[in-house]
C-alpha cells in the first residue's frame, strides 16, 4: 500500500515537472520571437517624423505602427532624441541602429545598407523659390540656362540630393544646411534661388515655417524617385527577414496605399 501511495506520489510530481518545462518551453519560445529594433526619428523632417501631432504623426511613424499592429512580435525602440541623417547612416553603418524608415536608393547607400523589397511611397522633386521669382521650370536645362548671377541651387546636407544635381550639369550647388529653415533662408536673402527637395517635403516645411506668402514651389516635377526602409549590414537575419514579411503583408493589405493617401503621397 505504501508502495502505491509513493508511485503515485512520484506520478504527481512527475507530472508538474512536465507540466513546468512545457508552459516554460512555450513562454521561452514565444519570447525568443519577440524582437527589438533600434531606430532613429530624422530631425527637421516632419511629414516623416512629427511626434507632436499625434493625427498626423509622420508617414514613417505610422508605417512603424502598422508593422506593430500587423505583426505585434516586432518592437520599433527609438532613440531618445531624433537625429540629422548623416548621423542615423554613421550609426547605421556600425550596427548602433537597426533599421531606418524613408531612404532613396544610391549606389552609394545600397553599398552601405540592405534595402527591403517594399517600396514605401514616391517622392517627386520639385523646386521652391521666391514667391515674386518670374522664372517657369520644366526641367533641370532651364535652370542651367537661368540669367541670374544668384542661379544657386541649395539641397539638404547628408540627402545625396546634391550629388544628383550635380549630375544633370548644375555647377553652383549649396549642401550646406541640413534644416528646411536655413534654406529657406538663403533664397528669401539672395543667396541661392532654387531649393530642391521632395515636394511633400517643401510643401510641410512651408506650412509649418508660415512661408505661403514668401516662396513657392514650381509645379513641373523634375525627378521621382522610390523611398525604402533600409537595414545596418549588422541585422540578425531573422529579424530582417520578419520585418520584411511584415511590410510585405501591409503592401497587399492595402494599408501603405492608405497611409500614402492620407499624406497625399499617391
Amino acid at each position: 500500500m505504501s508502495i502505491n501511495i509513493f508511485r503515485f506520489v512520484m506520478y504527481l510530481h512527475k507530472v508538474r515537472f512536465l507540466f513546468y518545462l512545457l508552459v516554460h518551453t512555450a513562454f521561452f519560445s514565444a519570447a525568443a520571437e519577440q524582437i527589438y529594433i533600434r531606430t532613429s526619428y530624422q530631425d527637421n523632417n516632419i511629414y516623416k517624423y512629427n511626434t507632436e501631432n499625434s493625427q498626423s504623426p509622420g508617414i514613417c511613424i505610422e508605417i512603424m505602427q502598422a508593422v506593430k499592429k500587423i505583426d505585434p512580435d516586432i518592437d520599433f525602440i527609438p532613440t531618445t532624441e531624433p537625429m540629422p541623417l548623416l548621423r542615423i547612416k554613421a550609426n547605421m553603418k556600425i550596427g548602433d541602429l537597426g533599421v531606418f524608415c524613408g531612404l532613396i536608393k544610391n549606389a552609394e547607400q545600397e553599398a552601405d545598407f540592405t534595402y527591403f523589397n517594399t517600396v514605401l511611397y514616391t517622392l517627386r522633386y520639385k523646386v521652391a523659390v521666391a514667391i515674386d521669382d518670374p522664372i517657369k521650370i520644366d526641367s533641370f536645362n532651364d535652370i542651367r540656362n537661368a540669367s541670374a548671377e544668384n542661379n544657386v541651387v541649395v539641397t539638404a546636407q547628408g540627402s545625396g540630393y546634391d550629388n544628383f544635381v550635380a549630375k544633370q550639369g548644375i555647377m553652383s550647388i549649396d549642401a550646406g544646411a541640413k534644416d528646411y529653415a536655413a534654406n529657406f533662408q538663403k533664397i528669401l536673402i539672395g543667396r541661392a534661388r532654387f531649393f530642391y527637395q521632395s515636394e511633400v517635403g517643401l510643401r510641410y516645411s512651408i506650412e509649418s515655417l508660415k512661408l505661403q506668402n514668401k516662396v513657392k514651389i514650381l509645379p513641373t516635377p523634375l525627378h521621382s524617385e522610390e523611398v525604402f526602409f533600409v537595414a545596418s549590414k549588422k541585422m540578425p537575419k531573422k529579424s530582417f527577414e520578419k520585418l520584411s514579411k511584415a511590410l510585405e503583408n501591409i503592401d497587399q493589405q492595402g494599408g501603405l496605399e492608405r497611409i500614402r493617401i492620407k499624406y497625399k503621397l499617391d
